[in-house]
C-alpha cells in the first residue's frame, strides 16, 4: 500500500468493507477519540466503514509524513474540515475522507484543495425528492432526459459530484447544494442557473469501484495544470500488513 508522493498527483484509495470483516486489529492505529467515537455505532456496518475509512486516513498519511499513524494530529477550520498538523519543512498534504455501507474512501494531494464522497447506491429511496429539493432546475431538467433504468445510477454520481465539490469548497452543510450546477455531463462546477459561466480552475470526475457504490471527486488546481487522478484499490490484508509494522517495525 505505497502512497504517491507526487505534486502532479492526486490519489484516491477505496477499500471494500465486507460485513464478515474482523478488522478489530485497526483500532491500535486510532486515537483515542476515535476509538471512543467508534464505540458509539449502534450499527455494525457503520462502525466497521468508520474504522477502515480512519485506519486508511491515518495509515497513508503515515507512511506520506514518516509519523506514527496513532500520533497525528489534525485541526479543523470552522466548518470541520480536517487538515494535517504538519511539521516545518514538511510537503502541504491536503486530504479528504469518506465512507458508506461497505466502502471507505480517501483522496491524497500535494497542494491541491480536493474533496471526495462515496455512496451506497441502495434501493428503495426517492431520489426524485431528494433532488427536487437538493438540485438546481438545469440538474433535475438533466435527470428527467435520462432513461428511467439509468436515473438511479445518474442521481447518485450526481449527488456525490456536489458532494465532493462542498467538502473541497470546505465548507459543508454551509453551502447549499443547489448554489452551484454541476451537470454529470460537466468537468468543472458551473453558478447556478448560468449555463456560461464556470468556476475556472475546478476538475470534478466520478469513479465506480463497484456494482453498489459511487464515488466522486473535486479538485481545485487553480491556474496549474490538471493534475493526474491514480486510482488504487486496498484490500483489507494490506490495511492488516501496514497496522502490524506500525505497531511491531
Amino acid at each position: 500500500m505505497d502512497i504517491d508522493n507526487d505534486s502532479t498527483c492526486v490519489s484516491v484509495y477505496w477499500v471494500s468493507v465486507p460485513e464478515t470483516a474482523d478488522m478489530d486489529y485497526l483500532k491500535a492505529v486510532l486515537s483515542k477519540e476515535e476509538r471512543d467515537r467508534l464505540g458509539r455505532f449502534r450499527f455494525r456496518c457503520d462502525h466497521d466503514s468508520y474504522l477502515a475509512a480512519h485506519a486508511v486516513q491515518r495509515l497513508l498519511l503515515s507512511e506520506l509524513t514518516g509519523q506514527a499513524p496513532e500520533t497525528l494530529e489534525f485541526t479543523y477550520n470552522e466548518f470541520g474540515k480536517p487538515e494535517l498538523v504538519e511539521r516545518p519543512g514538511s510537503p502541504a498534504v491536503r486530504f479528504n475522507l469518506t465512507h458508506t455501507k461497505g466502502m471507505a474512501a480517501m483522496a491524497v494531494a500535494i497542494g491541491f484543495d480536493i474533496g471526495i464522497d462515496v455512496e451506497w447506491m441502495q434501493d428503495g429511496i426517492n431520489f426524485q425528492d431528494l433532488s427536487d429539493r437538493h438540485f438546481t432546475r438545469a440538474e433535475n431538467d438533466y435527470l428527467e432526459c435520462v432513461p428511467s433504468r439509468q436515473r438511479k445510477t445518474a442521481f447518485y454520481r450526481l449527488w456525490t459530484l456536489k458532494e465532493a465539490y462542498v467538502k473541497a469548497v470546505g465548507q459543508g452543510l454551509n453551502c447549499a447544494l443547489d448554489s452551484f450546477n454541476l451537470l454529470d455531463i460537466d468537468t468543472v462546477p458551473r453558478l447556478a442557473d448560468s449555463r456560461k459561466e464556470t468556476m475556472p480552475g475546478w476538475h470534478v470526475e466520478s469513479i465506480v469501484p463497484s456494482d453498489y457504490h459511487c464515488i466522486a471527486l473535486a479538485i481545485y488546481h487553480g491556474l496549474n495544470a490538471r493534475p493526474l487522478i491514480c486510482v488504487h484499490a486496498i484490500a483489507l490484508r494490506d490495511l492488516a500488513r501496514r497496522s502490524d509494522e506500525t505497531r511491531y517495525g
